[in-house]
C-alpha cells in the first residue's frame, strides 16, 4: 500500500513493463539510440578466445569520451 492509502497498479496495468534485467540495448532504446552501431574501439571476436582490440582505437575512444565528459561536466 502506498502512503496515500491507494493500492499500486498491478504489473499488468503498467504501460511498458521494464525487462527483468535491463541490458545496455534496453537503456539505449529508452533514449532512442541505435545500439546496433555502438561507439567503441576497433576489434573483433567479442567474448571468444580470439578476441582482439586495436590499442590505438582504444586510445582514440578514451580521448573522445574524456572530451565529452569534460564538455558535459564543465
Amino acid at each position: 500500500m502506498r502512503d496515500d492509502g491507494e493500492e499500486p497498479p498491478a504489473r499488468d496495468d503498467c504501460e511498458e513493463p521494464l525487462p527483468v534485467r535491463p541490458t545496455d540495448a534496453d537503456l539505449d532504446d529508452l533514449v532512442a539510440i541505435d545500439s546496433t552501431n555502438p561507439v567503441g574501439p576497433i576489434g573483433d571476436g567479442e567474448h571468444t578466445s580470439g578476441e582482439w582490440v586495436d590499442v590505438a582505437s582504444v586510445r582514440l575512444v578514451a580521448r573522445v569520451l574524456e572530451a565529452a565528459a569534460r564538455r558535459y561536466c564543465g
